[in-house]
């Protein structure tokens, strides 16, 4: 007998590396679909992204407001 499904969710963070050299981060969150027994993506958000050269990571203007 396996576990109850509890119904959580999943935030994590994904980094994607574009040809050019640039690195895009994003915050993914993900959920286990019963239905069809895989975890599947629920959001995505951009968080910034980190030049190709660089450090350190240019934050998008939308989310630096509170």
């Amino acid at each position: 007998m396996g576990r109850p499904l509890t119904g959580k969710t999943h935030v994590g963070i994904r980094r994607e590396t574009r040809p050019n050299g640039d690195v895009y981060v994003y915050e993914r969150v993900t959920g286990y679909d019963a239905k069809t027994q895989k975890t599947k993506t629920i959001s995505t958000r951009l968080l910034g992204k980190i030049l190709a050269g660089t450090t350190l990571m240019r934050r998008r203007s939308r989310y630096l407001c509170a």
